[in-house]
């Protein structure tokens, strides 16, 4: 591993924290009684009825809220997964064996988790913008489960990996 990986592990924390602060208080009025998860709402919308009881709750100025909030996550996208692959790459590096090799590996699939939220994002913007439907309700959800999947082995990776690490000492 190269010496300024921590630099740039420090730096990617503080980003993924500073934009997911970002988000969370811009995007608080998507909170409403038909959306109580806000934006998780219309990522997991996996069919038409329920964007469509999505996008008739966000009307006006909510539905502008909606949209920069998707926006500001482009940039939340590039904050997180460059943590979680630095993060898996300098846990791999104090590693050997199968730890270092499961590192190594999560941290190439990391991307593709992004990836799969940029493709989320355009739908979710797609169907904001248009009237909701099946497929792009269906497919926004589908990249969602993938990402969060990708994003939920790479923290799995860093706590056991961590701990271990740990533990070791």
């Amino acid at each position: 591993m190269k010496k300024n990986t921590g630099f740039l592990l420090l730096i990617s924390l503080v980003a993924t924290a500073a934009v997911f602060l970002w988000m969370r208080n811009q995007g608080a009025p998507l909170k409403t009684p038909a959306t109580s998860m806000g934006i998780l709402n219309l990522e997991f919308a996996w069919n038409t009825e329920k964007a469509t009881t999505v996008t008739q709750a966000w009307q006006g100025e909510i539905l502008t809220v909606a949209k920069n909030n998707i926006y500001i996550d482009f940039l939340f996208i590039i904050a997180y997964t460059s943590l979680l692959t630095l993060g898996c790459k300098w846990l791999a590096s104090k590693h050997q064996g199968k730890w270092a090799s499961a590192g190594n590996k999560i941290s190439r699939v990391v991307p593709a988790a992004g990836t799969f939220d940029v493709a989320e994002n355009i739908l979710m913007l797609l169907t904001l913008q248009a009237a909701p439907n099946n497929y792009t309700a269906m497919f926004t959800t589908g990249f969602a489960v993938f990402k969060f999947a990708l994003v939920a082995v790479a923290i799995l990776y860093i706590i056991s990996a961590g701990l271990a690490r740990i533990v070791k000492r």
